[in-house]
């Protein structure tokens, strides 16, 4: 496919365009070894850092006869005979004009400190007051009509996908679903998990699952099951995989998985951009030693992967906001805010008395517990909580529904006299988890000022009542009012876990009520969620974005919740 010649310079005798002269004019470079060379043909004459347009496509370097031609054909190995991927268009794509830049760009605060801009090299970017969002000096939303986005290839990658629990697994499942619903081809790249196949096709697209291996479970692992598939022959897998289906775009998952730095490192190699969902933040409330250590593996392992391909990071909350602020901002490209989404009407309709039948609880108060017992959602403010509890609520129960890879809060409960009063079932089917819902009177564990995850949010849907330690403005755009949507419990002096006095008391509360603590609650919590929470709303931003870093802009600088 032909491409594009390179401007010519103007004959200065004529000043006509397309007529070089003879003498002066620089030769088009011919061979693969003068990348460099025919890159400078493209870098612009601004001060600062160079920001020159590099050759997009799957190859490091691609061969070009004197008129332009990219020889596709003659090419060996695997490209040979083909047409150029979709992400290796034959025509490079036209820049904006500086007069066109001037007219969409928004205009800057004044910068508190300089950060790279991820549109321009030589420019600076600033954070925003209070959210403190890079700067992605694009066209805003609104400025220019946008494109229908035509349909392209996603690469999903995450090492953890159902049928493992957790999540970040079950919103990469849900993603993808909506992707290949809206016309794209969709891989899903994984790690293997249990007897689930190593290839298969549903919901319109497809899983590859890499073989994959356990560590063995200690405390500072915070005895996680996570799948690790680096191994001799994984990169291959890896690589083959994605130069098959050869995607536009990769949207990862997880910042410390290899299937991330693989993919990201194949992305690197093959010019396509990425878009990168962190779901854990690496720190530890428990050990100082353990929070140095994961931050270490931050500055020297983690941060320098990225900096390979040099992701758009998804910001989901005010924390996560501030975590990537202080470890990756020198190393990703810009940043835009997504909420994560829930499915709401899969959390609706439950029946209670399934799960009180199956967990032999009669009429016993039930306060639920929902998610992996980490360190992070450790459970033991609740359990500090509960003497307060059961002194005006004797028959009430902890229903932990999850995982225990973190079992400090078992054994504070037998030592404070009530492990009678706390039941751990572990991970239950996506299924049953409505039944869970119905059944409780209110559902408690985001007590550690870790955020508010995608358990809290399915809680939220049901409309049972949640109480949580978060801040109020824990979204970026959004404000919570305590009592409205939920409850939010004060932090302990001096410290982000909740305050058990405080916790017990709006506990007590609503198991006076459950109905009216639930009927108070209900209706703007649901409101909420369709508002700015469901999977449809979260994925259409997804593709927005994707759409933008296919077409080579940068996504908008403060892309926040609509209020």
């Amino acid at each position: 496919m032909p491409r594009a010649s390179a401007p010519t310079p103007s004959s200065p005798s004529t000043g006509s365009p397309g007529e070089p002269e003879a003498s002066s004019a620089r030769p088009r470079p011919t061979s693969c070894r003068s990348r460099r060379t025919a890159e400078a043909w493209r870098r612009p004459s601004r001060p600062g850092r160079s920001t020159r347009r590099r050759l997009p496509g799957p190859s490091r370097c691609r061969a070009r006869s004197a008129t332009g031609t990219s020889s596709w054909a003659a090419r060996p190995g695997r490209w040979a005979g083909r047409p150029p991927p979709r992400h290796a268009p034959a025509v490079d794509a036209p820049s904006r004009s500086r007069a066109a830049r001037s007219t969409c760009r928004p205009s800057r605060p004044a910068s508190p400190g300089p950060l790279r801009s991820p549109t321009w090299g030589g420019r600076r970017s600033a954070l925003i007051p209070g959210y403190r969002l890079l700067h992605s000096y694009g066209c805003p939303a609104g400025g220019q009509e946008r494109k229908q986005a035509a349909p392209v290839r996603i690469a999903v990658v995450n090492n953890f996908f159902p049928p493992r629990p957790g999540g970040s697994s079950h919103l990469a499942d849900h993603l993808a679903k909506r992707y290949a619903e809206q016309g794209h081809e969709v891989l899903v790249l994984t790690a293997a998990y249990g007897g689930a196949p190593a290839d298969e096709e549903r919901d319109g697209f497809r899983i590859r699952r890499v073989p994959s291996w356990t560590l063995p479970k200690t405390r500072f692992a915070a005895n996680f099951d996570i799948g690790f598939t680096i191994s001799p022959r994984a990169k291959r897998v890896v690589f083959d995989t994605l130069d098959a289906f050869a995607p536009d775009i990769v949207h990862q998952h997880g910042q410390f998985f290899d299937l991330t730095w693989l993919s990201g490192y194949w992305a690197r190699r093959r010019r396509v951009p990425t878009l990168l969902s962190i779901h854990t933040r690496l720190e530890s409330p428990l050990s100082r030693f353990n929070s140095m250590v994961y931050g270490l593996g931050d500055r020297w392992l983690v941060a320098p992967m990225m900096r390979l391909h040099r992701p758009t990071l998804v910001v989901m909350d005010k924390l996560m906001d501030e975590y990537i602020q202080k470890r990756y901002r020198r190393v990703i490209r810009g940043t835009v805010a997504i909420p994560v989404g829930v499915d709401p009407e899969k959390m609706r309709g439950g029946d209670g008395a399934v799960t009180r039948s199956s967990h032999d609880l009669g009429d016993r108060p039930v306060i639920l517990s929902i998610g992996h017992v980490i360190p992070q959602r450790n459970r033991i403010a609740l359990v500090k909580a509960l003497p307060r509890i059961l002194e005006r609520h004797p028959e009430a129960v902890v229903l932990v529904v999850g995982g225990v890879y973190h079992d400090e809060f078992l054994h504070l409960a037998d030592r404070m006299g009530v492990r009678h009063a706390v039941l751990a079932v572990g991970a239950q089917p996506q299924s049953t988890i409505p039944d869970y819902l119905a059944a409780a009177s209110i559902e408690v564990h985001e007590l550690e000022g870790e955020g508010f995850g995608t358990a809290s949010l399915e809680g939220l849907a049901s409309g049972v009542p949640i109480a949580a330690a978060i801040d109020a403005d824990n979204f970026i755009g959004l404000e919570l009012v305590d009592g409205r949507e939920l409850y939010l419990v004060p932090f302990r002096d001096g410290t982000t876990s909740a305050d058990p006095v405080a916790l017990a008391d709006t506990v007590n509360r609503v198991l006076e009520d459950p109905a009216g603590a639930r009927a108070a609650v209900g209706g703007p919590a649901r409101e909420l969620i369709e508002r700015h929470f469901t999977l449809e709303r979260v994925a259409a931003r997804h593709l927005e974005v994707l759409a933008d870093l296919v077409g080579g802009t940068v996504p908008d600088r403060d892309a926040r919740v609509d209020r």
